[in-house]
C-alpha cells in the first residue's frame, strides 16, 4: 500500500525489516519537501555529482536520464533516482532564484517568477494570499 501523493511505501502489518521501508519513505520525503534543484538545464547528468543533488531533467536527456525528461533526479548512493512530478508541484531553481511550477507536462517558471516579482513578494504563497485579501475588498 502506498500513499496517494508522494506513492510512499506504507508498513504493513507483520512486515519484516520495517526499518527499510521507513528510511526509504525518510529519504523520499527529504527528497522532494521543500523541493529545490541545482537548475532545470542539463540533459545529461553532470559528471562529478555530490551526494543529494538534484535536477529537474531537461527535454532530450541522453545517457542515464535518457526518457526521464521533467523528471526530478536525486543522486543518491551513487546512482540516480526519478521522481515524477504531479501537477502544482514547485519547485525552487537554485541557479536562477525563481520558482518553477508543474504543469501538467512541463515545468514553467514564467507565471509563477512574473507574479512574484510584480507584486515584491517572496512566495507564490504569499502572492495567492495577496490575492485572496483583494478579492475580499
Amino acid at each position: 500500500m502506498q500513499t496517494p501523493k508522494l506513492n510512499i511505501s506504507m508498513i504493513a502489518p507483520g512486515q519484516a525489516q520495517k526499518h527499510v521501508t521507513h528510511n526509504e519513505a525518510l529519504m523520499m520525503i527529504d527528497h522532494l519537501m521543500q523541493l529545490a534543484v541545482i537548475n532545470a538545464d542539463l540533459s545529461a547528468p553532470p559528471a562529478n555529482p555530490s551526494e543529494g543533488d538534484s535536477y529537474i531533467v531537461a527535454n532530450g536527456a541522453t545517457g542515464v536520464w535518457a526518457g526521464k525528461a521533467q523528471s526530478i533526479a536525486v543522486f543518491r548512493d551513487g546512482d540516480w533516482l526519478h521522481y515524477t512530478p504531479r501537477t502544482g508541484w514547485r519547485c525552487h531553481l537554485s541557479n536562477t532564484g525563481v520558482v518553477a511550477i508543474f504543469g501538467q507536462t512541463l515545468w514553467s517558471t514564467s507565471d509563477a517568477s512574473e507574479r512574484v516579482e510584480k507584486f515584491g513578494l517572496q512566495s507564490v504563497d504569499e502572492w495567492v494570499r495577496q490575492q485572496l485579501r483583494l478579492s475580499r475588498r
